[in-house]
């Protein structure tokens, strides 16, 4: 049975093996993505540890898909040299810091593999739901503006653009061999999902399940 949960990235309000099962898929999945796309060995912890949340899909209690995000104050300094903000462009990062007070960010959109596009679990896409329920926080956040940065050859641009998402740059050079886009979601421009079966799933979630949204408020 599908499920969600959001957590501190610092391990601090769930099991240690619940937080363990996160990292350990994260950080699977990733090392992967960065030895194929960066020729980077090694990954570190830093980049999960920079956000302070990540929303998790479950199947049977155990995790199968996460993201990572952060609510940021932009009255704070701190944010700025976050590293992970460091990869947006900074004329796009100043312009964004002077129209909203609240910027929410998205990243590390993370699948594990029995969970992809052929998985014989589900008759759905676990991406297109972890992305619906990620706009769902983002909904529920004070936050007024969603930034992301999309790995286009996995479609995040095509997930962003179904929630009425603008692409405020193409082909940043994030990944070396792969195009990048640098996306914004306008709270008044955000859509919800168009696949009736996800957002039933989202609804289910977030409609009935009062611990979410009120962590989404703290």
């Amino acid at each position: 049975m599908l499920g969600y949960r959001i957590i501190n990235c610092n391990g601090s309000d769930c099991s240690t093996e619940f937080y363990n099962d996160c990292f350990e898929l994260w950080h699977t999945v990733w090392s992967d993505t960065l030895l194929e796309v960066a020729q980077l060995e090694n990954m570190s912890s830093d980049q999960f540890l920079v956000n302070d949340n990540a929303g998790v899909i479950t199947w049977n209690e155990k995790p199968i898909s996460l993201f990572l995000f952060n609510q940021m104050n932009m009255s704070y300094l701190t944010n700025y040299r976050r590293s992970y903000i460091l990869n947006y462009p900074q004329e796009i990062l100043e312009k964004a810091s002077e129209e909203h007070s609240s910027i929410f960010t998205f990243s590390n959109l993370t699948v594990h593999p029995n969970f992809r596009k052929s998985n014989p679990f589900l008759k759905l896409s676990i991406s297109a739901l972890q992305f619906a329920s990620a706009c769902k926080i983002y909904e529920l956040s004070k936050s007024t503006l969603l930034l992301a940065i999309t790995r286009n050859s996995k479609n995040v641009h095509r997930l962003a653009e179904d929630h009425g998402a603008t692409t405020l740059q193409s082909n940043l050079p994030l990944f070396t061999n792969e195009p990048s886009d640098c996306i914004a979601i306008y709270k008044d421009k955000l859509k919800q999902s168009s696949n009736d079966n996800i957002l039933t799933h989202v609804n289910h979630w977030f409609n009935e399940k009062l611990d979410i949204p009120l962590k989404i408020a703290m």
